[in-house]
């Protein structure tokens, strides 16, 4: 899911942020369905993440991807590197007590 998916996304974005509330949904059903065998399921939500997708998807210029990162609490996207810490936590041993959850990976965007 994205984090723009919980406030109905923009008017351009209508039936991506539907089908990101559907895999919300399949996350909570999927981890309600394994919970009895110790199956976790958990899903991400990202805000802006500086890896290129937002550039080349939006047609953005360097000054635009500047821009929205400005937009966001922390004042920067975030890096593919941290994305991929959480999933890397998630599927540790550490992370043994938690599914059924969308965990926001935002940097405070929409505070």
């Amino acid at each position: 899911g994205t984090e723009s998916a919980l406030h109905g996304g923009s008017a351009e974005s209508f039936p991506y942020a539907i089908a990101k509330r559907g895999t919300e949904c399949m996350v909570q059903g999927l981890a309600r369905e394994g919970a009895a065998d110790g199956i976790l399921v958990n899903g991400l939500r990202f805000g802006y993440i500086a890896s290129g997708f937002h550039q080349r998807w939006h047609k953005r210029t360097e000054a635009d991807m500047k821009d929205r990162a400005q937009m966001v609490p922390l004042k920067r996207g975030g890096e593919p590197e941290e994305a991929a810490a959480l999933m890397v936590y998630l599927l540790s041993g550490w992370a043994g007590f938690i599914t059924g959850q969308m965990i926001p990976l935002t940097g405070g965007d929409w505070l």
